[in-house]
Parts: C-alpha cells; structure tokens; sequence
C-alpha cells in the first residue's frame, strides 16, 4: 500500500508542475503604459485584462474583479483538467500492473471511467465559461 501512495503523491505533485506549465504558457510581452495616468490600480487592472487575453486599451477599474474572476477560473479549469488526465493515466497504469487479477483491472477500467467523466465535466464547465465569458463582453462592448 505504501508503494501506491508513493506512486499518488507523483502523479499528484507532476500534475501541480505540468499545471503551473501549462497555464502560464504564454509569451511574455513587454508592454509600455501609453497614458502615465494608467498607475496604481487602473494600470494594474490593465495589465491583468490584457494578460486575460482582453484586447482593450483601457479598462474601467470596476471590470477589475470581474477580469481578475476570469484569470483565476482559468487557471482552476487547467488545473483540474491536468488532474484528471492524470487520474486516467494512472488508471491505465494500475491496468497495465494488473497482471491479470480481475479485482485489479476492473479497479482501474473504474478509475479510467471515473477520469473520462471527469474530463467530460471540466470540458463542458470550460464551454459555459467560454459562453458566459463572450456574452458579458459583447454585453460590456455594447454598453
């Protein structure tokens, strides 16, 4: 038993790593502030919009939370999806270590099965958030 709590504390400690990868993979731009009245929070505020992916000059300060929610819901998502295709890994591992023991193999087929509608889940609450995320935007452009 001690040998799979070994095996559960990597696969849980390489997913926190392959997360924290995957979610700060993008480049790393400089960015200069065009207007010097863009200090303090406001141009904080900027910098997080636009690392959020938001292609605005200027955002109203009262956005700010709203883009720091977004930032921070990503990054979860990506986390928990990395978890589960994790679990799933280690489900086709415990099967391929099965060595034929039926308890052992349908332990994993569970534990594969339990991934996979993980992943369907995360995948469907990322689509919601994408929805929801372009309605308040096309709402907030409008406005």
């Amino acid at each position: 038993m001690n040998k799979h709590r070994r095996i559960t504390k990597f696969i849980i400690l390489t997913g926190l790593i392959l997360s924290c990868l995957i979610s700060n993979a993008n480049p790393v731009q400089a960015q200069t502030v065009t207007n010097k009245s863009q200090t303090g929070l406001t141009g904080l505020l900027n910098e997080a919009g636009q690392s959020a992916g938001w292609q605005t000059e200027k955002i109203d300060p009262s956005t700010g939370l709203v883009v720091i929610l977004g930032v921070f819901t990503r990054y979860v998502l990506s986390f928990i999806g990395v978890i589960f295709i994790i679990y799933v890994i280690f489900g086709g591992y415990l099967w391929l270590t099965a060595a034929g023991s039926e308890e052992k193999v349908d332990k994993a087929k569970k534990i594969i099965r339990d991934g996979v509608i993980g992943l369907l889940v995360i995948t469907a609450a990322a689509a919601i958030y994408i929805f929801i995320q372009g309605a308040l935007s096309a709402a907030t452009i409008a406005s």
